[in-house]
């Protein structure tokens, strides 16, 4: 391992991953993508805990030795460009209740959680974002692009 996970148990990083894979899943299919093959994994290459994305399309280093948190904000900045890649428009883009732009997230911090922010103010916990969108009153923007 990667001298800055010195006194990391395999178990102690393949359950940190689990977490970060849990909490970024589930927003990543609000995009409703189908067929992108294996989304996420997490492995090691070099002594480094990586991940793989979109079939092996994304490959990025998570950096677990940042904590948890940053780790699953960065994996969630990854997987954010990867939908917007896929779907060619800007994604999570909120509409209000009649169809009106609202805004699109963007991956950030609040408190030291990893997070999503609307205009620099935070909008939900990453892993929170289909429940967070209707509580908001608000939808997902679906479709081509604006």
């Amino acid at each position: 391992m990667d001298a800055s996970l010195a006194g990391w148990t395999r178990e102690r990083i393949q359950e940190t991953t689990w977490f970060i894979w849990g909490r970024v899943i589930g927003d990543v299919a609000t995009a409703g993508l189908v067929g992108v093959g294996e989304l996420l994994r997490f492995g090691t290459e070099d002594g480094e805990v990586v991940a793989t994305a979109f079939g092996g399309q994304h490959w990025f280093p998570v950096h677990l030795e940042d904590g948890p948190e940053a780790a699953c904000r960065l994996t969630m900045d990854q997987l954010q460009d990867g939908v917007v890649d896929r779907l060619g428009r800007p994604w999570p883009e909120l509409l209000d209740a009649d169809g009106a732009f609202v805004g699109v997230l963007d991956v950030g911090e609040a408190a030291g959680i990893a997070s999503w922010v609307l205009r620099d103010v935070p909008f939900c916990a990453v892993g929170q974002l289909s429940a967070a969108i209707p509580a908001a009153g608000l939808r997902l923007a679906q479709g081509a692009a604006r």
